[in-house]
């Protein structure tokens, strides 16, 4: 049976999956890839803290995962602008108006939470079987 460090880094791989086919593909909802842009960065940090032994309680909160891994971390700061912008489409972006992205924030937000994933997974290193 697979632990939950293992479920969120499994499940983190389908969100870049899905993000990278969405961007790939013609006419894709902006909204929907930011979507699983966000929960890719959201389970690598949560896969992260759990990675290093830091208690967290279960949250959507890009800004408080992000803070809780700056404090493992303090390297981790500079990710802090990416958080902010990532927080709203948790939900927000699901249920509520006024969160539009572009086609060209939505590949930019993408590439740069591949810097973040990569970061994550060279400090768990690829002896664990998961590769950068």
């Amino acid at each position: 049976m697979k632990n939950t460090f293992e479920i969120l880094l499994e499940k983190a791989e389908e969100d870049r999956r899905a993000a990278a086919a969405l961007l790939a593909a013609k006419d894709s909802p902006e909204g929907i890839i930011v979507f699983h842009v966000q929960q890719l960065a959201e389970k690598l940090l949560k896969a992260f803290l759990i990675f290093r032994k830091t208690e967290c309680k279960p949250t959507h909160n890009m800004i408080f995962l992000l803070e809780k891994a700056v404090a493992a971390d303090a390297s981790f700061s500079e990710f802090s602008d990416l958080a902010d912008e990532l927080a709203p489409f948790a939900v927000l972006i699901r249920y509520e108006e006024g969160y539009e992205v572009t086609i060209e924030e939505a590949r930019s937000l993408f590439e740069r939470t591949l810097r973040l994933r990569n970061r994550i997974l060279a400090e768990i290193g690829e002896g664990k079987g998961f590769r950068v």
